[in-house]
């Protein structure tokens, strides 16, 4: 895999291009979904390739007795390794669109990185919910949904009565973990659905959902959600889980590609490198079959 590395033979250009690109991302994150799943640590390096965490395993439950027995455990934690991925769009362009853009006052390279920014964008928020395959088949590490410890199983919500059980089933699942205000992942047809007055005259439900969240919000995810499933979680809360960022996003240029003067190949990279890391998977709750 190719690792984007700095070159800065134009320090200029390559200064606009990050400042644009940092000032750009902070007003496009918001069609994301991925600050409203998990806060961000501060950046600890590119260079740091893997993050190794633990997760606990509980003792036995406790028990009565008449008197004090001789049956023990103790209280033990499995490590884990994970890789941290680079997600990157590397782009090109070509001289003679450097050069007619340029006449025309346009910055064809910012608007190339923008565009590149925007996929990183979107593999992010797949990263952070879903987690990273780097063959496309076998999950290396989960994200959001897929390592949640808790879930419930729930009923159509085309019935609406089921959308108000179902999330105070999953409320009351993660209760011994975290009570505080609750953020609701849904695919945009359980969103539709709780928006909706249903056949019957029933609903919205909305209302009485946002209820339950205690101060958090309903999310509609277009993508990375399966139609009929949602996701309870904890407003964003370090306490319970993070995205350990090694690097933040940037976007790197190289205009070394062979030519003369300004006839230059300009290449680039933007790219973010971060790991979705959940600290108390059962405070978070899969909802199923809805």
């Amino acid at each position: 895999m190719l690792t984007p590395t700095e070159i800065q033979n134009d320090a200029v250009l390559y200064e606009d291009l990050t400042n644009y690109i940092a000032d750009w991302v902070v007003s496009e994150r918001i069609r994301f979904k991925t600050d409203d799943l998990l806060p961000k640590s501060a950046p600890i390096g590119l260079g740091t390739e893997t993050i190794e965490y633990d997760t606990a395993v509980e003792m036995s439950a406790a028990f009565f007795s008449n008197e004090l027995r001789d049956i023990f455990d103790e209280y033990d934690q499995t490590s884990t390794l994970a890789y941290v991925p680079i997600l990157q769009r590397p782009f090109s362009v070509p001289p003679r669109k450097v050069l007619g853009a340029n006449d025309n006052g346009v910055n064809i390279l910012q608007k190339n990185a923008a565009a590149a920014m925007y996929q990183v964008l979107k593999k992010e928020q797949t990263l952070a919910f879903l987690g990273y395959s780097f063959d496309g088949t076998n999950m290396d590490h989960n994200g959001v949904y897929n390592a949640a410890g808790s879930t419930v199983a729930g009923g159509t919500w085309a019935t609406a009565a089921n959308q108000l059980a179902n999330v105070v089933s999953a409320r009351n699942t993660i209760a011994d973990y975290y009570e505080g205000p609750l953020n609701l992942f849904l695919h945009v047809d359980q969103k539709t659905e709780v928006d909706s007055i249903l056949s019957g005259g029933d609903g919205p439900m909305l209302p009485m959902v946002e209820n339950v969240l205690g101060g958090g919000r309903i999310i509609q995810v277009n993508t990375d959600q399966t139609a009929g499933t949602g996701l309870l979680c904890p407003t964003p809360n370090a306490v319970y889980g993070e995205m350990m960022v090694c690097e933040g996003y940037s976007t790197r240029q190289d205009d070394t590609t062979g030519g003369k003067g300004n006839m230059n190949t300009r290449r680039g990279w933007s790219s973010v490198a971060e790991l979705p890391l959940l600290k108390i998977p059962k405070a978070y709750c899969t909802i199923t079959g809805i």
